[in-house]
C-alpha cells in the first residue's frame, strides 16, 4: 500500500496494488496526477495539456508484482462505541440534524468536536487567510 498526502487540501488518496513500492509517498497531489498514472499504466501517452503538465503518480509502482497477502491495520477502538450520555457535548448535540450532509452548523459542529476530544484545552484562533471582509465591507 502507497499513501500519498496531498498536504495543501489535507486529503489522503491510498493506493492499494500488488505493484505498488512499499512505504508512504508525501507529496502534493491533484486529479490530473492520477490521470496522468492511469495514462502512463496504459501506455496512453498525454490526452490534455493539463495531464501534459502534471506528475505522474507512476512512481509508486514497480513493473514487478509483490504478492505479499496485504496485511489491513485493524482499528485498536471500539466501531460501534456512542459518545457518552450526561456530557456537555451530548447536550450539545441534542436536536442536530444528521439526517444528510451540510444540515448542521459548521461552527457549532467545530465547538462540539473540540469539547469531546480536546476538553477544556482553548480552540485555536482562527485567522481570515484573505481580506474578504474588507471587500465586502467596501461595497
Amino acid at each position: 500500500m502507497a499513501r500519498l498526502n496531498a498536504t495543501r487540501t489535507e486529503i489522503v488518496s491510498d493506493a492499494i496494488s500488488a505493484y505498488n513500492r512499499p512505504g508512504t509517498v508525501h507529496r502534493f497531489i491533484n486529479t490530473t496526477d492520477v490521470i496522468a498514472a492511469i495514462e502512463d499504466i496504459l501506455g496512453m501517452g498525454r490526452l490534455s495539456k493539463f495531464d501534459y503538465f502534471s506528475r505522474s503518480l507512476a512512481d509508486i509502482f514497480s513493473a514487478t508484482p509483490d504478492l505479499t497477502p496485504y496485511d489491513p491495520v485493524k482499528p485498536k477502538q471500539e466501531l460501534n462505541e456512542k459518545n457518552p450520555q450526561n456530557t456537555a457535548a451530548a447536550r450539545m448535540s441534542e436536536g442536530l440534524d444528521l439526517s444528510g450532509p451540510d444540515r448542521v452548523d459548521d461552527q457549532l459542529y467545530n465547538r462540539i468536536l473540540w469539547l469531546m476530544l480536546k476538553s477544556d484545552a482553548p480552540p485555536p484562533v482562527a485567522r481570515n487567510r484573505a481580506p474578504l471582509h474588507a471587500l465586502q465591507s467596501s461595497r
